[in-house]
C-alpha cells in the first residue's frame, strides 16, 4: 500500500512543486510546536518499535540462533531483526503518517485562507463592499480554488489508498486483541496492538476531520458573501451587485475525495467509528 502511495505521488511530482511553490508564494503555512512534536513523534516509530521488540528478545530468551533455518550467532540475528523491524516500520506507519500530516497541514493551510476571507467580509462594511471589493475577494477565491484541485488531483488515489489503509489495520488489530487472550500475547505485543489501534484510529480520524473542514469553510464563505449582499443592497438600495450573488452557487463545496470513492467530510466519522464499534460487538459475541 505504501508503495502505491509513493508511485501515485511520484506521478504527480511536478504538480505537487507546483502546488508548494503556489502555497510558499500565497498561503505561506508553518509548523506550531505541536505540529513539530508530532513528526518528531513520527520519525522515531520505527526506532521505538524496534527497541521494545529489542527488549522483549533479550528478556523473554525467545527462540533460537537461526534465520530461516540457518544457525547464526546472537549478533547477527539482533542486526537482521533490527533492520528488518525499522524497514517494516519506515513503510508502515511511518511513511502512512508522514503523508496525513502533510495532507492535513495542507488542508489547515487552505482552510485558515477561506477562514481569513470570510472574516475579511465580515469586518467590511456594506459601504466598503463595493464592485471592485466583491471582484478582489473572488479573484482570491478562485485562487485557494485552484489550488484546491491541484490537491485534489495529486492526493486523489493517494488519500484513498491511505484510508483503506488505515481502516484495515483498525480492523485487524481489533479482531487479533479479541481472538487472542491478553495473557498469551505479552507485554510487547499488547503494547504494540495498542499502539498500532490508536496510531491508525487517530490517523484515520484526523485525516477525515482536517480534510472535512474544507467544506464547512466554504460554506461560511458563502453564507458570509451573500450576507453582505444583502446587506449593502438593504442599506444602500442597490441592486448592481445581486448579479454576483449569481456566482455563489457555482463555488466548489470543496470536498476532497480518494478517488471519487470515498468523500471526506466530517460527518463520516462518526460512520467509521459505528462501523468499528459494530465490528469490536459482533467480535466480543
Amino acid at each position: 500500500m505504501s508503495i502505491l502511495t509513493w508511485y501515485a505521488l511520484r506521478r504527480n511530482k511536478q504538480m505537487f512543486t507546483t502546488l508548494m511553490s503556489s502555497l510558499n508564494n500565497s498561503h505561506p503555512f508553518k509548523l506550531t510546536k505541536f505540529e513539530t512534536c508530532f513528526l518528531f513523534l513520527i520519525c522515531t516509530t520505527p526506532i521505538i518499535h524496534t527497541s521494545m521488540k529489542g527488549i522483549s528478545v533479550f528478556f523473554s530468551h525467545e527462540g533460537e540462533n537461526t534465520i530461516y533455518g540457518v544457525e547464526v550467532n546472537l549478533n547477527l540475528k539482533g542486526s537482521v531483526s533490527i533492520i528488518k523491524h525499522m524497514v517494516t516500520y519506515l513503510v508502515y506507519p511511518t511513511w502512512a503518517n508522514l503523508l496525513v500530516l502533510i495532507y492535513c497541514l495542507l488542508c489547515k493551510t487552505l482552510c485558515r485562507s477561506l477562514s481569513n476571507l470570510s472574516t475579511a467580509i465580515e469586518k467590511c462594511s456594506p459601504q466598503q463592499f463595493t464592485l471592485s471589493k466583491q471582484v478582489d475577494i473572488i479573484k482570491q477565491e478562485l485562487e485557494i480554488n485552484r489550488v484546491v484541485r491541484y490537491l485534489q488531483a495529486i492526493f486523489s488515489v493517494p488519500s484513498l489508498l491511505l484510508s483503506i489503509a488505515h481502516f484495515s489495520v483498525c480492523i485487524s488489530a481489533l479482531g487479533t486483541s479479541f481472538n487472542v487472550p491478553t495473557l498469551k500475547m505479552g507485554w510487547y505485543c499488547v503494547i504494540k496492538f495498542s499502539l498500532t489501534l490508536a496510531n491508525s484510529f487517530i490517523g484515520l480520524v484526523t485525516f477525515l476531520w482536517m480534510a472535512g473542514g474544507l467544506p464547512v469553510e466554504a460554506a461560511k464563505f458563502k453564507e458570509a458573501f451573500r450576507r453582505k449582499i444583502s446587506q449593502r443592497v438593504m442599506f444602500l438600495r442597490k441592486e448592481e451587485e445581486i448579479h454576483f450573488e449569481k456566482y455563489l452557487p457555482d463555488v466548489s463545496s470543496y470536498v476532497l475525495s480518494g478517488w471519487n470513492i470515498i468523500y471526506f467530510q466530517r460527518s463520516s466519522i462518526l460512520a467509521v467509528a459505528g462501523t468499528l464499534l459494530t465490528y469490536t460487538m459482533l467480535l466480543i459475541n
